[in-house]
């Protein structure tokens, strides 16, 4: 990303309180510059892009669509909320700097999907013959 990007600076977008990977983004990057985000999506070996209902959990959208992104984002939202209302969350300094840091992403993430200067990308580093993975990655645009 930093050879093909050098504006873009990668920003928190972990749910750190919780180890499960679902329901997140794998990262994001922003361009102070311009205000434009960069949603990445990690995937190895063989793994495809996944699916999710959207937020009208009326259909399946795949990994990559801005209804997709529009359903994380509703997640992790609803996440944020429950969490800052726990008792682990109150009063932990370090806990609260990071969440300052996600409101703090989020708020980049809503921004440049209201002006529409967000892009989605899939990266991807396939299996070499002996199960190890190939050093050079493959980038996949999405329209959004």
């Amino acid at each position: 990303m930093k050879k093909q990007y050098p504006d873009f600076e990668q920003i928190p977008s972990d749910i750190f309180w919780n180890n499960a990977k679902r329901d997140q983004f794998d990262m994001v990057y922003y361009n102070a510059k311009t205000g434009e985000v960069m949603i990445v999506e990690a995937k190895g070996g063989g793994s495809t892009r996944g699916v999710r209902k959207d937020n009208k959990k009326k259909r399946y959208v795949e990994q990559g669509t801005k209804e997709y992104r529009e359903s994380i984002e509703m997640s992790m939202n609803r996440q944020m909320e429950i969490f800052e209302n726990t008792e682990t969350y109150q009063g932990n300094f370090e806990y609260e700097s990071k969440f300052e840091d996600l409101i703090s992403t989020m708020s980049k993430i809503k921004a440049a999907g209201d002006k529409k200067i967000i892009n989605s990308i899939q990266i991807t580093q396939k299996l070499k013959s002996d199960g190890s993975l190939k050093g050079d990655a493959v980038l996949a645009f999405f329209e959004n």
